[in-house]
């Protein structure tokens, strides 16, 4: 039988440290979330329609 165990990670780096592929660009109306692009949410609408680049959405579920 094999046992797993689980443990934290003291030195544990953020995935968006390095090797990057993209720019988030995320906001909420209560939550302060990253905003590596700086831009604003009235930008957002216009940056969406342009063509050039790839783009794809986040999605989060938030409950209670």
């Amino acid at each position: 039988m094999k046992i797993a165990r689980i443990e934290r990670d003291p030195n544990c780096t953020s995935p968006r440290e390095y090797d990057n592929l993209g720019t988030l660009c995320l906001f909420h109306v209560r939550y302060k979330l990253p905003n590596e692009s700086g831009m604003e949410p009235d930008e957002l609408r216009e940056f969406l329609l342009d063509l050039d680049g790839v783009k794809l959405p986040v999605w989060a579920y938030d409950h209670g």
